[in-house]
C-alpha cells in the first residue's frame, strides 16, 4: 500500500477555520507539502510517490473560462530530477467543477 504524497502550493497551509477545526492544517494531515524543487527532490530520492500538477496552482484552479486548457510551464525544475531518480511518470487529469 502506497501513499501518494502530494505537493501543493503554500496557500494551502495558510491557517484558516478549517485548519483550527481540524487542530492543524487539513493537508498536512494528509501527507500534503509544500511544493519546491527541495521538497520534490526529498520525496522522489526516497522512492515516494509523488503528486504534482506540472502547471501548478495556475492549472489545478483555474476557472470554467479556462476549462479544458493546459498551462504548463516552458521550463521546469521537476522533470530533470524525476529522470535523474528513474521516477515512473504517470499523466492523468481531472475534470470537474472548481
Amino acid at each position: 500500500n502506497a501513499v501518494v504524497r502530494a505537493l501543493a502550493h503554500p496557500f494551502v497551509f495558510q491557517d484558516d477555520a478549517r485548519s483550527a477545526a481540524l487542530e492543524g492544517n487539513f493537508y498536512s494531515k494528509f501527507g500534503t507539502v509544500p511544493v519546491s524543487p527541495r521538497s520534490f527532490f526529498k520525496l522522489i530520492a526516497d522512492g515516494q510517490p509523488t503528486l504534482l500538477f506540472p502547471g501548478g496552482a495556475p492549472e489545478a484552479f483555474h476557472g470554467q473560462r479556462d476549462a479544458y486548457m493546459l498551462r504548463w510551464p516552458n521550463t521546469t525544475d521537476f522533470l530533470p530530477l524525476a529522470a535523474k531518480y528513474n521516477a515512473t511518470i504517470v499523466p492523468f487529469g481531472g475534470v470537474g467543477a472548481w
